[in-house]
């Protein structure tokens, strides 16, 4: 699974919660061909005032898509955008993109208040969801017209998504962002009408269903089956074809961020902590001093005012938890240590030395899985280099990328 891509929602979740009322078009990327530079499931939402955020390109995309965006929000309706930057003289867009890739994205309109009737938004249920920890996935109808931007011949055409609905639309050669206001020119001629219900059905996994079902397939009980399916899978993003050729749904996981629990909370681990709440950890601080435990250092953190052994009593450590244990005191060190011993976690690093961790786990070996030092190993020197060393680690560690030998 590629972590990025399903954070990208929590972030997603967030940015639309703040915007309010605001009326929005959220873009997600379901298919890619080539190189590219984000991977399919990344998204960016744009609201009703042209302000995107997040972003699914390397800046490629990110010209053209408000302006789509735009038309999706007035008219109500979702349309599927196909963009080929595979053109040798890189001229489609007026300038070297180099991406060598084909990207689909979808854009579907969106507000906080969607489904909300009487009582709360599905946007807000769902973040319920995975503040209590947990998973669930998003499904609905791939709908709307198909656009073929940037093609150099008519294979690169305007066609529907494989498993769209739509009905296939002939392009020109090559479709610019600079069309103007004719709708045979790449506009949105095939998405006028009746604004369609598009939020969709959202399934967790403790059982809660909540959205609408309508035009899913769920006639004959596949639905609720795929889904289960689709999250044992651990995939992020998935297109299901419903039964008897009659479309497919757009399935995408969204998962609560990996909990990050620091012990200690010196002036070394300021930055660390925003770094990793930047980068989609839920992070946890635990110390007993007050003057430091504070959100005056660490705005992005939960904080607990405890000593380690007391908030380790009181909180076992959870297997999926990421730990770092960095509290600067022997004896706090070797308690924090001896417990992660009893339970590893999924992740757990210690500062300082390796010989200072054979110390703390004495007469024991350092087990494999603890990282000491921590950090990946770039020659960092000074808190700022560690942070930004340690953090790459949590990162590497995530995605499910190879450590480095103990």
């Amino acid at each position: 699974m590629r972590c990025s891509v399903v954070n990208d929602r929590c972030r997603m979740l967030r940015a639309l919660k703040a915007l309010g009322r605001q009326r929005c078009a959220m873009a997600t990327v379901i298919a890619v061909e080539g190189s590219a530079y984000r991977h399919a499931g990344a998204k960016m939402l744009i609201g009703e005032d042209g302000a995107a955020h997040g972003v699914i390109s390397a800046g490629c995309l990110e010209e053209d898509l408000p302006h789509r965006a735009g038309e999706v929000i007035a008219v109500g309706r979702p349309m599927s955008l196909t963009y080929d930057l595979r053109a040798e003289d890189d001229l489609s867009w007026g300038r070297g993109a180099g991406c060598n890739g084909r990207v689909t994205v979808y854009v579907e309109p969106c507000a906080w208040a969607d489904g909300a009737g009487g009582g709360a938004s599905l946007w807000a249920r769902a973040s319920a969801c995975l503040e209590r920890g947990a998973r669930l996935v998003h499904a609905r109808r791939l709908r709307g017209e198909c656009l073929a931007i940037g093609a150099e011949d008519e294979a690169s055409g305007a066609r529907p998504h494989p498993n769209s609905e739509a009905p296939s639309r002939p392009a020109e050669a090559a479709l610019r962002p600079e069309r103007g206001d004719d709708p045979d020119a790449g506009g949105v001629s095939g998405c006028g009408g009746k604004r369609e219900d598009v939020a969709g059905l959202f399934y967790a996994e403790d059982g809660e269903t909540f959205g609408s079902a309508a035009g899913l397939g769920t006639a004959d009980g596949w639905l609720l089956p795929a889904l289960g399916r689709f999250l044992a899978s651990g995939a992020a993003i998935a297109i299901v074809p419903l039964p008897a050729g009659e479309g497919a749904l757009l399935l995408e996981l969204y998962r609560p961020p990996e909990r990050l629990i620091v012990f200690g909370a010196g002036p070394d681990t300021e930055l660390l902590v925003r770094l990793a709440a930047a980068a989609d950890f839920a992070v946890t601080v635990v110390d007993p001093r007050e003057a430091r435990c504070s959100a005056a250092h660490y705005p992005d953190a939960r904080l607990v005012a405890l000593h380690p052994e007391t908030y380790l009593a009181r909180h076992p450590i959870p297997a999926d938890a990421f730990v770092l244990v960095m509290t600067h005191g022997f004896a706090q060190d070797r308690q924090i240590v001896r417990r992660l011993l009893q339970a590893p976690p999924r992740y757990a690093g210690v500062l300082g030395a390796r010989g200072r961790t054979e110390r703390l786990v004495a007469p024991d070996p350092v087990p494999g899985w603890l990282r000491a030092p921590v950090g990946a190993d770039i020659g960092a020197e000074g808190p700022e280099e560690i942070a930004v060393s340690i953090v790459a680690e949590l990162i590497a560690h995530r995605s499910g990328r190879r450590r480095r030998p103990a």
